[in-house]
């Protein structure tokens, strides 16, 4: 689905090289994106991306989802935000070795905690945090990146989850 520069799409992430050997029979991404020129910046495609993902988030969940971007600030633990700073956590991930995760407020808080504890003392670069994360899924959670270097064709902004609540995230995007 277009949504004028920004493309949704929703597909299992079965067959993903980087999470072979996950058990994500379950998992499914939405994906938003954007197309850059060779000498185009992609910041402000992420931002872009990060903004239509925000407002899918929203029409779905309402502002009750409960943010978290761990790793941003070595040794200084996590940082909790609103759907309003997600743009910039997802620049966060896109640039450090971070991961943001969102959880529906029906998970119980210290099941949050330990899941965060855990991805905050996860080490490796984006990728291999992107994939530990993935491995904590849980029902009510989604775990949340920004992707795009000055080499890629497309940048944007992923929200994986369950397939229901990646559906629900995007059923808001007519054809998704």
């Amino acid at each position: 689905m277009d949504t004028g520069r920004c493309t949704v799409r929703v597909e299992p992430t079965t067959g993903w090289p980087l999470f072979d050997g996950l058990d994500q029979q379950d998992v499914h991404v939405v994906a938003v994106q954007r197309e850059c020129g060779a000498w185009e910046p992609r910041e402000p495609a992420v931002a872009e991306a990060a903004d239509v993902l925000r407002e899918l988030l929203r029409l779905a969940f309402g502002d009750d989802l409960v943010l978290v971007l761990a790793g941003a600030i070595p040794a200084q633990g996590t940082i909790e935000l609103t759907l309003d700073g997600l743009p910039a956590a997802l620049e966060v991930t896109r640039t450090r070795p971070a991961t943001c995760v969102a959880f529906l407020p029906t998970v119980p808080a210290g099941e949050r905690e330990a899941v965060v504890a855990r991805l905050a003392e996860a080490s490796g670069d984006a990728r291999e945090r992107l994939r530990a994360a993935v491995a904590e899924l849980r029902p009510g959670m989604l775990v949340l990146r920004g992707y795009g270097w000055f080499d890629d064709r497309d940048a944007g902004a992923e929200a994986f989850g369950s397939a229901d609540l990646v559906r629900t995230a995007a059923s808001s995007v007519a054809g998704c």
